[in-house]
């Protein structure tokens, strides 16, 4: 199973200030530039670009370029390695939806989704977590909310390609299953290989 690590970086283009998309005036005294941002997906196993999407700076956007790297690529499994800045439900989502695997770093900030979780309050731990996410907020879902480590709300205002914007009242609550496992020494990988700590 391949692995590819997602990144993003920026490459600086001669002046053209007709390309409002990319063009930046320039600010403290610093000279006008054009900029374009380049999302990466590469594959560790051969050194090479799995693929690429090249982005106008301020078109920008990371998790877009993810998404659609992932749903178009032709590999049928494949582990994604990304920092911080690629932790998205969306994201980690369109991954799992693909049969593929991730392993994203996550943010200990408020807004992050380990903040929302009831974790043990130790350094290292192993835990497996199926997170059942939800746009439905009635009085019954929100009882269901409790349950950290299982239940989320995602805001109407948060995209989320795998659950409708709105629900009608009448209708029952619709989740999206998200699974967060961990693996030990001796486990057998739902690739089917057994776990050693040099392949986890």
């Amino acid at each position: 199973m391949p692995i590819l690590a997602v990144d993003g970086s920026d490459v600086y283009l001669p002046i053209n200030p007709d390309d409002l998309n990319s063009f930046h005036s320039g600010k403290d005294e610093r000279k006008p530039y054009n900029l374009l941002h380049i999302n990466a997906l590469y594959n560790i196993n051969y050194s090479i670009y799995h693929d690429v999407i090249i982005q106008k700076s301020k078109e920008k956007n990371e998790h877009n370029a993810l998404q659609e790297m992932v749903d178009l690529s032709a590999i049928p499994k494949a582990l994604v390695i990304a920092d911080r800045c690629y932790e998205s439900f969306n994201s980690m989502a369109h991954i799992q939806e693909k049969g593929w695997f991730f392993l994203i770093r996550v943010n200990d900030g408020i807004n992050g989704i380990k903040n929302g979780l009831d974790l043990p309050k130790i350094d290292c731990f192993d835990m497996d977590i199926s997170l059942k996410l939800t746009r439905k907020k009635t009085n019954e879902v929100k009882e269901l909310f409790k349950d950290k480590n299982h239940y989320r709300s995602i805001s109407s205002t948060q995209l989320f390609d795998y659950l409708l914007l709105k629900n009608k009242k009448s209708e029952p609550a619709k989740f999206y299953e998200l699974r967060f496992l961990s693996f030990k020494e001796g486990d057998v990988h739902p690739t089917g290989n057994l776990c050693t700590y040099d392949n986890v």
